[in-house]
């Protein structure tokens, strides 16, 4: 019996990925073969983050809620808001201290960029490890929006599929008009143009 090679492999592969589509496809559709499309989605896992800043989503979400949720995913960066301040002689301070399932993703916004009269805008996050992060840490955050909702307020809420740990930015605080990405140039003129990146 020969050795197998990875284009050999490959073929193995396709024609199972293949073969689960079609049973799918039949099971749902009864007989709709399915379309180039369905083969390449499940072949290739989506990671079309749409790369934006905490306020780029609030204020998308806020003009259209439902193009937010219908994206393939989001990117954004931003610091664990630590919750409460907690007495250090308090015997469950380690377990105060710990972030959990659910957290606050927080940039601070001012309009000139700096100090004077900034504010601290937040955005609810659900993330199943927890475990890796820490109150106060810079980190960048991949996953779908979902509708919540906060003081009766409808509210983006992000479940992270991913969540990586970032150096924190030289400026902290996000200027209230222009681009923070850095490298990227936005336009921001509010027509929402969908940017491919």
């Amino acid at each position: 019996m020969q050795p197998r090679t990875a284009s050999r492999e490959f073929a193995i592969i396709l024609f199972a990925v293949l073969g689960i589509i079609l049973l799918n496809s039949y099971a749902h559709n009864k007989y709709r073969v399915p379309s180039p499309g369905d083969i390449w989605a499940a072949l290739v896992p989506s990671t079309e983050y749409q790369r934006m800043s905490l306020l780029q989503l609030l204020n998308a979400y806020e003009e259209n809620a439902k193009a937010v949720q219908e994206l393939e995913g989001v990117e954004i960066e931003g610091q664990i808001l630590k919750e409460r301040a907690i007495d250090p002689s308090d015997p469950n301070y380690r377990d105060a201290e710990k972030v959990g399932k659910t957290f606050r993703l927080s940039r601070r916004v001012s309009e000139t960029g700096g100090e004077e009269g900034a504010t601290l805008l937040s955005v609810t996050v659900n993330y199943r490890d927890p475990e890796i992060l820490a109150p106060n840490m810079w980190i960048r955050v991949q996953g779908k929006v979902r509708p919540g909702e906060h003081e009766g307020e409808p509210v983006p809420v992000i479940d992270a599929k991913r969540v990586f740990q970032i150096d924190a930015p030289e400026n902290p605080i996000l200027p209230l008009y222009g681009s923070e990405m850095g490298g990227h140039d936005h336009d921001h003129d509010h027509d929402h143009a969908g940017h491919a990146h």
